[in-house]
């Protein structure tokens, strides 16, 4: 996680996943609007907000947005923070009366609650020290397109809904985007096959791979006259979902003796930018909705929504102000919609609400 770049600072208009990157953009928008407003509750003070596997501070123009309170944000990568230190410093006069905090920890770990020596960004300085997220503290919680991480095991991701309990207040919600694990394994079911010869695997110890793809695929003239080689030569891989033989057995429910586990179901995810760079190239985890809804209710959270994100926009698309907000944002191309090969990405994800009842 040290060595991801950051690259979505220069994305070029270019990119054959720019729209799909703008979409995710305006549901996080969305959301965070949406929770970071609501109503006189706080009596006139801001949200404190919980930003978990914050990354680099990709989303730290959105929550300043709504003029949050207070900011903590926790990340795995200490690289990562401290690129989140430059967009606060380069965002200085909206970010400088707001307390921030930038905790390096690896979630589901070890648990947020319990002080722990860190490494800590407040007060514009790095330090180690004991430190635990204050308990009952924050209104929203946001993690974006990572939650399925903590699927490697039960007791990682019941230790994160624990850990979220613990630190909302009454009331307060987790909203997060993380994958459709029902529609990933219906992709991988319909569309997997051995991989060939000719594909790099993500790693080298495992000595069978099964690989379902997505390609965009271009358009064809309308009076037919383009050729199907030429077509296919303009073919261009935007995701590749890479599982050991063994697993896709297991999903498959073929693989004899196997009891599909309730976690730690590793796929690996690549998606691919089209200028023969990858904006995600990592292991992931499958994570049923059954699961989540189990665990989250264990740790004493209440799920109040998981919705696909075709639904999500087509909910908000039908008012002006969702078709306007979509169209500053850069959502439609020039069809007015997305690539078939983004929706079919977009596809995959959902939108979750977890709430800590009052």
């Amino acid at each position: 996680y040290n060595h991801i770049k950051d690259r979505h600072r220069t994305l070029e208009a270019g990119s054959d996943i720019l729209h799909l990157r703008n979409l995710n953009n305006w549901i996080k928008s969305v959301l965070f609007q949406k929770h970071l407003f609501p109503g006189d509750t706080r009596g006139g003070l801001g949200a404190a907000v919980l930003d978990l596997a914050c990354g680099k501070g990709g989303d730290l123009g959105k929550f300043i947005r709504a003029a949050p309170g207070r900011y903590v944000g926790i990340d795995i990568a200490k690289t990562s923070l401290e690129d989140a230190v430059e967009r606060l410093n380069s965002d200085s006069r909206r970010w400088g009366a707001v307390p921030v905090t930038l905790v390096e920890c690896s979630l589901g770990g070890s648990s947020i609650l319990e002080a722990s020596p860190r490494q800590v960004y407040a007060d514009q300085t790095w330090s180690t020290a004991p430190y635990a997220i204050p308990p009952s503290l924050f209104d929203v919680a946001s993690m974006q397109f990572a939650l399925h991480y903590m699927f490697e095991s039960e007791a990682r991701a019941s230790r994160l809904f624990t850990d979220v309990y613990g630190a909302l207040k009454p009331g307060g919600s987790l909203v997060a985007t993380t994958v459709n694990c029902t529609a990933l394994c219906a992709r991988i079911l319909s569309t997997a096959n051995p991989a060939s010869s000719d594909m790099t695997p993500p790693t080298t110890d495992i000595a069978e791979w099964y690989v379902a793809v997505v390609d965009h695929e271009p358009p064809i003239d309308e009076k037919g006259l383009t050729l199907l080689k030429d077509a296919l030569k303009r073919r261009r891989r935007v995701l590749e979902v890479w599982l050991s033989k063994e697993t896709y057995l297991q999903l498959c429910g073929i693989e004899p003796g196997a009891e599909q586990p309730r976690c730690g179901l590793r796929y690996w995810f690549r998606l691919l930018d089209g200028d023969g760079s990858t904006a995600v190239d990592a292991p992931e985890w499958l994570a049923p909705r059954e699961v989540i809804d189990d665990l989250a209710q264990k740790a004493g959270l209440r799920v109040d929504g998981y919705q696909p994100f075709a639904e999500f926009v087509e909910e908000r698309a039908q008012t002006p102000e969702g078709r306007a907000s979509l169209e500053r944002m850069g959502v439609p191309d020039t069809s007015g919609s997305l690539s078939q090969a983004e929706w079919d990405v977009a596809s995959l994800y959902v939108v979750l609400r977890l709430t800590k009842p009052i």
